[in-house]
């Protein structure tokens, strides 16, 4: 069934986004017929005797421009006629296509088109599609390839860069959590991330650590077609800066009492097995907009578009179809809850962070972090 959808999915965002260029690509033509029309009626009028010729060109050119706007809404009725089939097909709605409708004028724009939709729900679902199809951007197979990665362990720079920002006594247990085999932090959420790496990672799950496991390892195949394990939902982000990064352990620490044996014992008694997972909001440790930096995915502004975008994202890798297309976001400034997400895991005698990464609205798995907590 998600591959069925992810396929219809995919049909219908790239339908829509045609016909609004269509829509576009009319508008601009009618628009220029009319201004040559304009001007040739001026460089008549100039001409002595040349008023009967003015009227008689003007008309033929009138008359024209109406026969081309005629033809430009009967195809602009193939394109309507398609989309609210497949959105009919998408949703479960499939009185959507044989609802009566009223078919914009070339040129209309988004509202012209959103109109031609007869349920809330369906207009809905195409203006979040077409508001973000202008700051849309994709990234193809070849260049996710040459994407760069971090590498699987961070650099000793990086770690050295995200311990000083903790006290010194804390360095010992900072260090530890960064450099365990299992933390991928800094590789893929941290501020050397490229945003090629953040596109290719959302469009295509690239690892931006360049991870080689079963887990991760990223193949583009012969075919177009790409294959992975790697995880990734429609969004993929990172923190600016590593003063933005270490915020939201600064504040699980600060909660804890800022000590090694207070953060293990907060862990522990929120631990689920032996992984912790964690949620620290904006305001709790103090992210601001520009913090953060993200690619979400075209059109994911509701939890069901979301995962019919992540299904057609899928799709694409498995049929060497053309990218989904991708916005950048900033979670902390576009959240409706925005935070971090941050996973710990217990290795031997300690507890070590495996992720953090920034997030527009918590997770339900996720304990919340309160300024009470200890």
């Amino acid at each position: 069934m998600a591959e069925t959808q992810g396929n219809i999915r995919y049909a219908v965002h790239h339908l829509l986004t045609a016909w609004s260029d269509y829509d576009r690509h009319c508008a601009d033509a009618v628009a220029q017929a009319r201004r040559e029309a304009d001007t040739l009626a001026r460089m008549l009028g100039a001409v002595p005797g040349g008023d009967a010729l003015t009227t008689e060109v003007t008309d033929i050119m009138t008359a024209g421009t109406a026969r081309a706007e005629t033809e430009l809404r009967q195809a602009g009725e193939s394109y309507s006629t398609e989309a609210r089939t497949l959105l009919g097909l998408l949703t479960g709605q499939p009185d959507l296509a044989s609802a009566p409708f009223t078919l914009p004028s070339p040129g209309s724009g988004l509202s012209g088109i959103v109109a031609t939709f007869p349920t809330i729900e369906s207009r809905r679902y195409v203006e979040h599609v077409l508001t973000d199809h202008t700051d849309s951007d994709v990234i193809t197979t070849a260049s996710a390839r040459s994407a760069a990665s971090n590498g699987p362990s961070a650099p000793a720079g990086q770690v050295a860069a995200f311990a000083a920002q903790f006290p010194s006594e804390l360095h010992e247990m900072i260090t530890r959590m960064q450099t365990h085999s299992r933390s991928h932090a800094l590789q893929t959420h941290g501020p050397d991330v490229t945003d090629d790496a953040l596109k290719a990672r959302l469009t295509w799950r690239k690892d931006p650590a360049g991870r080689t496991n079963s887990a991760n390892r990223w193949a583009l195949n012969d075919d177009g077609t790409v294959s992975t394990n790697h995880v990734v939902g429609p969004l993929a982000g990172k923190f600016t800066t590593m003063e933005a990064m270490a915020k939201p352990l600064r504040a699980l620490l600060a909660a804890t009492g800022n000590t090694v044996a207070g953060l293990e014992t907060y862990l522990t008694s929120k631990a689920v097995g032996r992984t912790a997972r964690i949620f620290v909001p904006a305001h709790e440790c103090g992210l601001e907009p520009g913090d953060t930096a993200a690619y979400r995915g075209a059109g994911t502004q509701t939890e069901d578009m979301a995962r019919d975008w992540a299904q057609a994202r899928d799709f694409a890798m498995g049929s060497g179809a053309d990218p989904m297309p991708i916005v950048p976001t900033d979670p902390i400034a576009d959240g409706l809850d925005p935070g971090a997400a941050m996973s710990f895991r217990k290795s031997g005698d300690h507890w070590i962070m495996t992720t953090c990464y920034p997030v527009p609205t918590p997770d339900e798995r996720f304990t919340r972090l309160r300024s009470t907590d200890s």
